[in-house]
């Protein structure tokens, strides 16, 4: 969980003005990630977006679009179409919903270097107890997890 965080404060402290060397507010950038991850999966537009952001920050629509394009461009963000349910259906095609994609896809991504993962870990529902395979996967019960 800790690289994940770090990952994401990464982006906003770092990466947003590393990809094209334009020095960005970090704050408005973690908080218009925020607003999209509140988002995810869902048809808000834009300006539902940027009304969240601006709810906390004062900041433009322009310069949050400038934020949404630099983010797009790290892979981090990114809008995909929505799902049709027939071709020949009559029905029209909804607007795209907002999706977070993965930095790691993009091979010129300034991104700090992590070892590689010490363990590969299953997390099973129907596991009555933890082991581990004989290529060295680990099987844990899901049961272990709560506190």
């Amino acid at each position: 969980m800790e690289i994940a965080k770090d990952y994401y404060k990464q982006i906003y402290l770092t990466d947003i003005s590393a990809v094209d060397g334009v020095k960005r507010n970090p704050e408005w950038a973690r908080s218009l990630m925020w607003s999209y991850a509140r988002n995810m999966a869902t048809k808000a537009k834009k300006s539902k977006i940027f009304a969240d952001v601006k709810a906390t920050q004062n900041v433009s629509d322009v310069t949050l679009d400038s934020y949404v394009k630099k983010l797009e461009e790290l892979f981090v963000i990114k809008d995909i179409d929505a799902w049709t349910p027939q071709i020949r259906s009559k029905t029209a095609i909804r607007s795209g919903k907002k999706h977070n994609e993965e930095a790691s896809k993009n091979p010129e991504h300034p991104r700090a270097k992590y070892r590689e993962p010490s363990a590969l870990i299953v997390i099973s529902a129907t596991a009555a107890m933890g082991y581990t395979t004989d290529n060295g996967v680990k099987i844990v019960p899901i049961g272990c997890l709560k506190d």
